[in-house]
């Protein structure tokens, strides 16, 4: 199942979603056609609060709320 969270990357080339499965949790990317492009996996135990992409489309932040700790912020760096 794909999660509310969807964030168009700026530059408009990707999209990034969360799936929920059964056995994982997974942050998916999908090009502008909809051909699933890439993913990872995070932890079970966390819900998505937001997912966001910075101005210049090179940072992608997700804020976690894990459910037997606290909120984290995760950053990611997108390179070619």
């Amino acid at each position: 199942m794909i999660s509310k969270f969807n964030c168009f990357r700026p530059m408009g080339d990707i999209i990034a979603s969360s799936q929920l499965l059964p056995n994982k949790h997974d942050i998916i990317f999908f090009e502008r056609n909809g051909l699933r492009h890439k993913e990872f996996s995070i932890r079970d135990n966390a819900d998505i609060l937001d997912i966001s992409w910075n101005l210049g489309s090179d940072i992608l932040s997700l804020i976690l709320f894990l459910k037997d700790t606290k909120v984290q912020v995760f950053i990611l760096l997108v390179h070619n």
